[in-house]
């Protein structure tokens, strides 16, 4: 028991962060992360933790919820918010969307990597065990993938 209280210690922050950045929802991302967790123990027990086989139940739970619903403005119920003008808010709202449309513009994998990197802080290595891609790769595409939002971005108004 207590080598899985260890490993939910461990990465439920990181969980979080992950779901938070590919949901923008505080609560459907600690809702995802106690799901997560919840059919990792259910499925696979106590034993030997991995971290590759949570975040694949973890992304599975989120594809599962965006195919069940209309996904929600990414910023409503973010913290941010409460302390901004209305203007701010419609301007952080239009940064954002311009990230998320750019971050679309990227090949499937590339962005899937850039997600991770950015919302969950997991290592190359963890990364490459989620992804099944050598941690060589995930460096290179990471690096080629910053370059091409970088250009994406620069091209807009």
């Amino acid at each position: 028991m207590n080598l899985f209280k260890d490993f939910y210690t461990s990465q439920k922050d990181r969980l979080f962060g992950y779901i938070l950045k590919r949901t923008g929802n505080p609560s459907l991302a600690a809702d995802l992360a106690q799901e997560s967790f919840v059919k990792y123990i259910g499925a696979y027990g106590q034993s030997s933790p991995t971290t590759s086989l949570l975040y694949t139940i973890c992304r599975n739970l989120i594809i599962d919820h965006f195919r069940k619903q209309r996904p929600e403005d990414p910023l409503e119920d973010h913290h941010q918010l409460a302390g901004m003008n209305q203007e701010e808010k419609v301007i952080l709202r239009e940064e954002t969307r311009q990230v998320l449309q750019a971050i679309d513009q990227l090949d499937v994998v590339d962005a899937k990597l850039l997600r991770l990197v950015a919302g969950s802080n997991l290592s190359y290595k963890e990364i490459s065990r989620i992804t099944h891609l050598s941690e060589s790769n995930i460096k290179v595409r990471i690096h080629r993938a910053r370059i091409q939002l970088k250009n994406i971005l620069g091209n807009r108004p």
